[in-house]
């Protein structure tokens, strides 16, 4: 019982069969919840915990960084207009985005992480990190069972 080809994962609809860059229905995003609804599928995610009030989500099955607190961007500003699609299929825009400076700890010791284009979404339940976009930016993801790490393009622990 062969299952049948489908082809590659759209991060931006959660499609099949073309790529996010490729996408005709560029601005709609779908939560990594929805992932699945209907086909079997695979996502990670892992908490970032840097406080009590700031808990971010590796989610592989995000296709953009998502924040709940616009207090926590740096540098917010207008965006084109992205309609975010949550696991109970109710629909968010977001016209605004931002940079977030994350801490981190790093071998017992305290840093940042630099996050661009963050998107404000006040009534998301939490907060993402896209896999997907940390890639694309030259890094690796690793899971694990104690939970993920995040390596620069030199292979130097970042988070």
């Amino acid at each position: 019982d062969k299952k049948s080809v489908k082809g590659p994962r759209c991060y931006q609809c959660n499609g099949y069969g073309h790529l996010a860059k490729n996408c005709s229905s560029p601005g709609t995003v779908k939560s990594s919840s929805d992932v699945g609804k209907s086909d079997t599928s695979l996502f990670a995610a892992f908490s970032v915990k840097s406080s009590a009030e700031c808990e971010y989500f590796l989610d592989s099955g995000a296709s953009c960084h998502l924040c709940v607190d616009s207090g926590m961007l740096q540098n917010a500003r207008k965006a084109p207009k992205l309609t975010i699609t949550a696991a109970n299929d109710e629909k968010m825009v977001t016209d605004t985005v931002g940079d977030l400076a994350l801490p981190v700890n790093i071998s017992g010791e305290p840093s940042e992480v630099h996050v661009n284009n963050v998107y404000y979404v006040p009534h998301l339940k939490v907060n993402l990190l896209s896999v997907s976009q940390i890639v694309s930016k030259g890094h690796t993801v690793v899971f694990n069972s104690s939970g993920a790490k995040v390596f620069n393009r030199h292979r130097q622990l970042i988070a």
